[in-house]
């Protein structure tokens, strides 16, 4: 967990809660789809189904395997307890990561954060209001519960014997090209 900095600014605060949340979310969503990659790979689940775009269908795809007579049926239960540790409200999410960030300092110097996006496929403007405290509040909370999810899911490969597959960093993989193949275009 990320301490706490002193910070010059108010901004240089919030910014850093933002990174660190930033941060934490992207180790949930890469742990989450290298376990999904894992599975899928190894004779357990070979042919069981292509990833599909879209973090909450490889999350479901991922519920599915556990659900499904294999290896990673026994920890199920510990994956979803931890799931709900990391719940939080779709849009909240993608606001801190991808929305407009205002501040607005009021008489009593009490410093408000609004986020805005514009969703188009739902013709409307979004908006997250909140303030710095609670900004940390949410991060550190969230952060928690991602590093425990990410010891989870490393503990979880390692004893179903989930092998990790060879890609390089900034490499095209060179391994069997089926693993292209599972995932949907």
């Amino acid at each position: 967990m990320y301490g706490e900095p002193d910070f010059a600014t108010p901004l240089q605060q919030i910014v850093f809660w933002r990174g660190a949340f930033i941060h934490y979310y992207t180790i949930v969503e890469h742990v989450t789809d290298d376990l999904l990659l894992r599975a899928l790979v190894s004779d357990h689940y070979a042919g069981f189904a292509k990833v599909p775009g879209g973090w909450p269908n490889r999350l479901a795809l991922l519920g599915k395997l556990f659900d499904a007579p294999g290896v990673l049926q026994r920890f199920a239960p510990p994956w979803r307890k931890a799931l709900v540790a990391l719940t939080i409200e779709q849009k909240t999410r993608h606001l801190l990561a991808h929305g407009m960030l205002a501040s607005e300092l009021s008489e009593d110097e009490q410093l408000t954060l609004t986020f805005t996006a514009y969703n188009f496929s739902k013709r409307w403007r979004e908006v997250f209001t909140t303030t710095v405290e609670k900004l940390r509040h949410l991060v550190t909370t969230f952060g928690e519960a991602a590093e425990a999810y990410n010891a989870l899911i490393a503990g979880i490969a390692q004893s179903a014997g989930l092998e990790p597959f060879p890609v390089g960093p900034s490499q095209p993989y060179e391994g069997s090209p089926e693993l292209f193949e599972l995932v949907e275009r």
